[in-house]
C-alpha cells in the first residue's frame, strides 16, 4: 500500500518567504506523522489479518524511522522540495505486503487497504474536533455532511466513535467472511 499525502497552505506565499521557511519544522513534522500514521495503519491491518510482511520489515511502527528507511525518496526528498518550491508538501511512503496473501483473503486485503485512509480520517478528527454546535446539529448534521460529500464539497468527517467500532467491525465481519463462519 502507498500514500501520498500533501499539504496546501491556505493562501500562496512568495517563494523563500522568511515566515514559510520557519514553518518547515513544523510542516515536516505534521507530514511525517501523517504519512507513518497511514502507512503503519496498512501495516498493522495486514498484521492483524495475518500477513507478516511489513511486521517482518518493522512498518508496524509510530516510528517513521522504518518508513523512511524505506522510501527516502517520498518522505525527504520530495516533501522538502515541493515545499521550497510551491510552498506546501507531497510525498508518499509505502508498507509492503505479500501479494498471495492478498489473493488468498481479499476481503482482509481490502480491508488493509482501507486502514490508511482510516487512519487519516481520524488524525483528522484529533486536529479538528467536532464543536457543540456540530454535535447538537444532530443526525440531519451528519445527513448534510453526507450529500456535500457525495458531490465532492467537502469529505465526511466521522467522530472518534464513530471509527473505533466500524473499524473493529469491519475487521471481525472480514474474518468471520474468511472462516466461513
Amino acid at each position: 500500500m502507498g500514500a501520498v499525502v500533501w499539504f496546501a497552505p491556505r493562501s500562496p506565499k512568495p517563494l523563500l518567504d522568511r515566515e514559510l521557511l520557519a514553518m518547515l519544522p513544523v510542516w515536516y513534522a505534521v507530514f511525517l506523522l501523517s504519512v507513518t500514521c497511514h502507512e503503519a495503519a496498512h501495516a498493522l491491518a495486514a498484521l492483524r489479518g495475518g500477513d507478516r510482511t511489513a511486521y517482518l520489515g518493522g512498518q508496524v511502527s509510530l516510528n517513521p524511522l522504518p518508513h523512511v528507511l524505506r522510501e527516502p525518496i517520498g518522505t525527504i526528498v520530495v516533501p522538502l522540495l515541493t515545499f521550497l518550491q510551491m510552498g506546501w508538501m507531497m510525498g508518499w511512503a509505502s508498507a509492503p505486503y505479500d501479494p498471495l496473501w492478498e489473493a488468498r483473503h481479499p476481503r482482509r486485503a481490502a480491508f488493509m487497504a482501507a486502514s490508511g485512509p482510516l487512519a487519516n480520517l481520524l488524525l483528522e478528527e484529533l486536529a479538528d474536533p467536532q464543536t457543540p454546535e456540530d454535535i447538537t446539529f444532530g443526525f440531519y448534521g451528519e445527513v448534510e455532511e453526507l450529500i456535500q460529500a457525495l458531490k465532492n464539497e467537502r469529505p465526511p468527517r466521522p467522530s472518534i466513535e464513530e471509527i473505533f467500532p466500524s473499524v473493529r467491525a469491519c475487521f471481525e465481519l472480514a474474518l468471520q467472511a474468511e472462516s466461513g463462519a
